[in-house]
């Protein structure tokens, strides 16, 4: 519950910045507009709401639809029913990707996943066999590391934070000019390096300089799968 709420503050706090620190992009709702959000709201979901989110999406989009799901019932109603925190938080450990998903992956060729080269989860450091080290002999295997590699957080990273592209010869990153043990030492004890991947040039297009996402939302519903 205090998760949720905490959730709910900081929905109301991001979209109080959105809505004040940049134009929406010259759109308003009409009375019209705002008439059918309340309708059908009031309809399915027994109250009005805001219509500050349907604002945002309309703005962002074009596209004015009444069905928009404001982000704020989203991730306190919605996601908590569907993804209980406990049972979502395992999923959410990249370290563990390529086992949860290693029937997938061993099946279809097309699904193809980053190279694991080492990582730390709750201190404990493993190489790229899944082979527990002590750190001193991890820091050794790492350093041997030659190119390009991503390094990030294993547990509870998103939204590209604290995700760092290594460029590495002899133990030093040349793009920061950092020794890789500080940068180890640095992401503590929560971690994975793994290998860069080369996005598809449809998704480049969008913004080169990153990787580029789209994410599907699924529930399970009379025992299918429903995207």
């Amino acid at each position: 519950k205090i998760r949720v709420r905490k959730q709910w503050i900081g929905e109301k706090i991001e979209i109080h910045k959105m809505l004040s620190s940049i134009p929406v992009k010259g759109k308003i709702l009409s009375k019209e507009q705002k008439n059918l959000i309340d309708d059908y709201w009031k309809t399915y979901y027994g109250k009005r709401i805001s219509t500050k989110w349907h604002l945002k999406y309309y703005a962002y989009s074009g596209k004015f639809d009444e069905k928009y799901v404001p982000e704020i019932l989203y991730t306190t109603k919605i996601e908590p029913l569907f993804n209980p925190e406990q049972i979502a938080k395992t999923l959410q450990d990249k370290s563990l990707i390529e086992y949860i998903y290693a029937k997938a992956i061993n099946e279809n060729d097309n699904i193809v996943i980053p190279i694991t080269r080492g990582g730390c989860v709750n201190g404990t450091y493993f190489d790229d066999k899944r082979d527990i080290c002590v750190k001193h002999e991890f820091i050794e295997k790492m350093n041997r590391l030659e190119g390009k590699y991503i390094i990030k957080p294993a547990v509870g990273g998103n939204s590209g934070r604290d995700v760092e592209l290594l460029c590495l010869k002899n133990g030093i990153d040349s793009c920061s000019n950092k020794k890789l043990d500080d940068i180890i030492d640095a992401y503590g004890a929560n971690f994975i390096i793994q290998d860069c991947i080369v996005q598809n040039e449809k998704y480049a297009a969008l913004h080169a300089n990153s990787v580029n996402t789209i994410r599907l939302i699924s529930y399970k519903k009379d025992g299918n799968i429903v995207v």
